[in-house]
């Protein structure tokens, strides 16, 4: 005898439903836009929709920044700089859609940061951010820069990426991990607009469902 298949939510729709229990919490869904109650043909709705940037900076990076500084040894920069480098490439692409100036993209970064010219700050976004967020540590060899400075990272140092050179002609960039963070966080703080000035990553909002 062969049995039907159960009604599944369509895999289109990356959605987890929690049925809501007497005296238990709503539990979070988050993913955007939510779905359509049409889609399951069940009785589903939206119990609570949050979009205010503020409650969902507060969510989406304040909280897990915050568990990640109560490590031991500030052992949290790691995957917290895993955190906060697309958001300051954010900001700089926010930056560069609103420069009139004819600006280029790194040379935006090396105003903001400090360093020489465009070719320091894009020496540091391909040991960072390219080694961070693609391969979970800095990069030691890119694929336009082809050796990248040797990272050092220390609390002693500055929120801004330093260059140094050894006797030996070694470079080295160093940085401190978690001023760095902060220097980051500081940034959207005061201006939370920056969440949703970028048309094409809108900011996802937190759906909770009720069946």
């Amino acid at each position: 005898m062969r049995l039907n298949p159960p009604k599944l939510v369509p895999d289109k729709i990356s959605v987890a439903i929690f049925p809501k229990k007497i005296g238990a919490p709503h539990r979070s869904v988050f993913h955007l836009p939510p779905p359509e109650a049409a889609a399951t043909r069940e009785s589903m709705s939206t119990a609570t929709s949050i979009s205010d940037p503020k409650i969902l900076f507060d969510r989406w990076f304040e909280q897990p920044i915050s568990q990640l500084q109560k490590l031991d040894n500030e052992d949290g920069g790691t995957a917290g700089m895993m955190v906060v480098l697309p958001l300051f490439e954010r900001y700089i692409t926010i930056l560069k859609m609103n420069d009139t100036s004819g600006r280029a993209w790194y040379q935006i970064m090396a105003d903001e940061l400090k360093l020489t010219d465009a070719y320091e700050a894009e020496k540091f976004w391909t040991t960072f951010r390219h080694g961070f967020c693609h391969t979970a540590m800095p990069l030691k060899r890119g694929r336009t820069i082809k050796d990248l400075p040797k990272v050092c990272l220390a609390a002693e140092y500055s929120h801004r990426p330093q260059f140094s050179t050894l006797s030996s002609g070694e470079e080295l960039l160093l940085l401190a991990s978690w001023k760095f963070i902060h220097y980051v966080m500081d940034i959207y703080r005061h201006d939370l607009s920056l969440l949703t000035r970028n048309p094409d990553a809108p900011l996802m909002g937190i759906h909770l469902f009720k069946i």
